[in-house]
């Protein structure tokens, strides 16, 4: 269980109890400040989608999307999915790296981890094969998509005696920083929002099936397509339908795990700069 670690300034202590900090009033505000936080995103979010459509409603950019074949567009979503998922996995390497300092298992790969790893190649592979027969694109997605989360379970079996060797090290060394950047790695890989991930997924990979296989529901929602101010052939909508389900598929999967890493990167970072100054204890070893 995380330790919970004092802030820096001391605080004063009169009669055996603890002053409060000015810094601690700040608590008192925070429900106050949490809604003024709700209502900027909620104000900016409509002002972007606003303003966004003002700029682009003159532009030719829905006449682009359906004068592109469906399948130089699912070509495209793959190509962007295949290097970002190179590069998150380059990442992830790195940060873990960075933190980790012991593993009881001295580097040995097990053999399900292997099998796992083999298995991702093959099924990343056939999807390729499968962006030219849209007849087996959404289900080898759906494959690759399970393959993906037997991946990350086996990954986080495997990191997590290194997780606890190091927290064990980084403890009795008196190491906090470390500490603390160790808990954060240990969230970005196990944390619940990977599965809220997973599971988002799951549910595009099945609405890309059911909108391929089922012509009714496709035709349905191409005809209240045609019938939008976006005013595309129900035709049109209806072979682009596919497609950007797969796309949105991408851009969740992505965005989401992104936004992950770049507030890990900021955090390890910060900490890494308070180090060079200050130190860290926990509050339970304070005298």
């Amino acid at each position: 269980m995380r330790r919970p670690l004092r802030k820096q300034k001391q605080q004063k202590r009169n009669g055996g109890s603890v002053v409060p900090d000015d810094l601690d009033e700040k608590d008192n505000i925070g429900n106050l400040a949490w809604w003024a936080y709700q209502a900027i995103k909620l104000i900016g979010a409509i002002l972007f989608v606003f303003f966004g459509w003002l700029q682009v409603r003159f532009l030719p950019v829905l006449s682009y999307v359906q004068n592109t074949p469906p399948e130089a567009l699912i070509k495209g979503t793959l190509i962007a999915y295949y290097a970002s998922w190179i590069g998150g996995c380059t990442f992830d390497t790195w940060i873990q790296q960075k933190v980790y300092v012991s593993d009881p298992k001295r580097g040995e790969m097990t053999l399900a981890l292997i099998l796992a790893i083999v298995a991702m190649f093959i099924v990343a592979f056939v999807l390729v094969w499968a962006s030219s027969h849209q007849q087996y694109f959404a289900l080898v997605l759906l494959g690759f998509t399970v393959v993906n989360i037997v991946g990350w379970w086996l990954i986080v079996a495997r990191v997590k005696p290194i997780i606890d060797a190091s927290r064990a090290r980084l403890l009795s060394s008196g190491r906090f920083f470390r500490f603390e950047q160790l808990h954060l790695i240990e969230e970005h890989m196990a944390g619940h929002w990977q599965v809220s991930r997973f599971i988002a997924m799951v549910l595009i990979s099945l609405l890309g099936i059911l909108f391929y296989y089922s012509s009714p529901i496709r035709l349905f929602t191409a005809r209240l397509i045609e019938a939008s101010p976006l005013a595309i052939s129900a035709n049109t909508a209806s072979d682009l339908l596919p497609p950007v389900i797969y796309l949105s598929f991408v851009l969740v999967a992505e965005s989401w795990i992104w936004i992950k890493r770049e507030n890990v990167r900021a955090m390890l970072s910060a900490m890494d700069n308070l180090r060079k100054d200050y130190s860290l204890e926990p509050i339970s070893e304070r005298k």
